[in-house]
């Protein structure tokens, strides 16, 4: 019998070591693969959907059609359709607009809203859970130096790529779950930073019906309104770096 020294603690056989070790090797690799193959499927749904002839992006009025034949369970089809979308890249501005021929403009705002919450959640949980322990391991200089500010001023740039139309919102999904961006941030942030973009597909779905009849209600307006606004968020915004970064001349000393 080996009796131990107190503090000391007793020897892992080598052979215990190298079962851990493979074990979570093999842990991280199927991680890193069912991260992969959930990406790699979303890009190939996209590209064949893009190019496709039999299959396509769905317009605003076939989502319409194909929910409403759901009858009363079509919120909740809108709302899982809205959810697992994101997922296969496809793009959420006809879902979006759908509500509005589907709910109206209030009810199809809150379920439009709601739904690509959902639809920006299940992206970056995947990424977070699956893919964010190989990035972190690998981070290395200025990335590593921009992931700690994101994890500081995340909502800033959370509130920017979500609000301005330039940044993809499939794509940002999967971004910020790479990063240490804190999950409420996430989640809060993103609400609000879509909303307005929502709004605006809303109301101008809401409204299609009356333009191909020929006429025009307030809701198109109001769409139409948001939609100058976020496409001036670009310019504004790059006009704000542009200042921020312009050095400021030195006053001479009298």
């Amino acid at each position: 019998m080996c009796l131990l020294s107190p503090g000391q603690s007793p020897a892992v056989p080598k052979r215990q070591k190298t079962f851990h070790f493979m074990l979570t090797v093999n842990r991280q690799a199927i991680a890193i693969g069912v991260a992969i193959l959930v990406f790699g499927l979303g890009i190939v749904a996209f590209v064949i959907m893009e190019f496709s002839d039999t299959f396509h992006i769905p317009t605003p009025d076939e989502i319409s059609m194909w929910v409403e034949g759901y009858g009363a369970n079509g919120p909740v089809v809108y709302l899982l359709l809205y959810m697992f979308a994101p997922l296969l890249f496809v793009p959420s501005f006809p879902i979006s607009m759908a509500a509005g021929l589907l709910f109206g403009p209030l009810w199809g705002t809150i379920f439009a809203s709601l739904g690509s919450t959902l639809g920006a959640l299940l992206p970056f949980i995947i990424a977070r859970h699956f893919a964010r322990p190989y990035v972190e391991r690998h981070l290395k200089g200025r990335l590593k130096d921009l992931d700690q500010q994101i994890e500081k001023h995340g909502w800033i740039y959370l509130a920017i790529t979500r609000l301005i139309p330039l940044f993809p919102f499939e794509l940002l999904n999967y971004g910020f779950g790479l990063t240490k961006v804190r999950f409420v941030t996430y989640i809060v942030v993103s609400w609000l930073g879509m909303l307005p973009a929502t709004i605006a597909y809303v109301f101008f779905g809401a409204s299609m019906l009356d333009i191909v009849e020929g006429t025009f209600r307030i809701e198109l307006f109001v769409g139409v309104i948001l939609f100058a606004i976020l496409g001036l968020l670009p310019i504004i915004y790059r006009r704000s770096r542009y200042f921020k970064s312009k050095p400021k001349a030195e006053k001479p000393i009298a």
